[in-house]
């Protein structure tokens, strides 16, 4: 096992196109002040988070012909490593509407284009390849038509079996059946929990109640809960630790989570313990929120946050 290599794992990879405009009117006539793309996928973003954090991760997951080349060359010039299953077609497009004004984004997202049965069992059969040269494997976001709800069950369960620490980010019933195989760490939104415990979490007393009973309930290590505007969490069946937010003069929240999830895991890497995970996934995030698009963060801007984040414990 390489001590520290991190796989990660889109099913459903994606254009971001952010476009801002100067005040967003609905049913009325917008005009484009700038426009940029960003190739993209919440497993891809967490790569490339992870790699500026230091260290080493291959991609892998589905992939679209008509656009590998770019995602391909994109990835080398990183020095991330990726290994795909190839199918036809073209990558979906999911565009961010940027309002200068509010300085509030509306996403409008396509589904994906569906998969076969065949193009899965490719996919488990390079799971459990990978896997096993793994530190860590993380498994992020939506899954294209076509593509089994308890893929991420399956998928983390090969992973365990080759002794890797496994990361589930998704929601619904994606999360829930994943939630069967035991993800050594789950990373819901703060919406995404209320939808598994079934229930409004109004305060972070509650939210820590919650992850608690669900960490309980399922075996899992840590839940790391983002708050959005009000920072976010690290649950442990024994503690819970609440990042304040930070005043920061945000471009966009796009792919800020996957970037949260490298830094916790370049936080894990280095035996650091739970308040300090929890710091360096929240200077992570707060890095790559100040830059425009699917950005995410680099070193020394995380390492400039870090001392100004401020960690209480529940």
């Amino acid at each position: 096992m390489n001590n520290s290599r991190l796989i990660t794992v889109t099913l459903n990879p994606c254009i971001d196109k952010t476009v801002t405009v100067g005040a967003l009117k609905m049913g009325g006539l917008n005009r484009i002040m700038s426009v940029r793309y960003d190739l993209s996928g919440k497993g891809i973003n967490l790569s490339s988070g992870y790699r500026a954090l230091g260290g080493e991760t291959t991609a892998t997951g589905l992939m679209y012909t008509g656009d590998a080349a770019a995602y391909m060359a994109e990835l080398d010039q990183q020095g991330i490593q990726h290994d795909f299953i190839m199918l036809e077609g073209r990558t979906r497009e999911n565009l961010k509407i940027r309002d200068a004004e509010t300085e509030t984004i509306t996403e409008v997202n396509e589904p994906g284009y569906p998969v076969s049965t065949s193009d899965i069992e490719l996919l488990k059969q390079k799971m459990d390849v990978l896997s096993e040269a793994a530190w860590a494997v993380a498994f992020s976001g939506s899954i294209p038509p076509g593509c089994p709800k308890d893929i991420y069950e399956t998928l983390v369960l090969t992973a365990k079996e080759n002794d890797a620490l496994t990361v589930l980010d998704c929601d619904g019933e994606m999360l829930k059946a994943g939630l069967k195989a035991a993800p050594d760490i789950i990373k819901p939104n703060w919406f995404e929990l209320e939808q598994i415990v079934g229930t409004p979490l109004e305060t972070n007393e509650s939210i820590a109640d919650a992850a608690k009973k669900l960490i309980a309930s399922c075996g899992v290590r840590y839940a790391a809960v983002t708050l959005g505007a009000d920072g976010a969490m690290l649950i442990s069946e024994r503690a819970a630790y609440w990042a304040h937010p930070m005043k920061l003069v945000v471009q966009s929240a796009t792919g800020a989570g996957d970037t949260f999830a490298a830094g916790m895991l370049t936080a894990l890497r280095m035996g650091l313990d739970e308040k300090e995970i929890l710091r360096w996934g929240m200077a992570a995030a707060g890095d790559a929120v100040t830059r425009a698009g699917t950005q995410v963060c680099t070193l020394s801007g995380t390492k400039a946050l870090i001392d100004k984040i401020v960690i209480e414990e529940m």
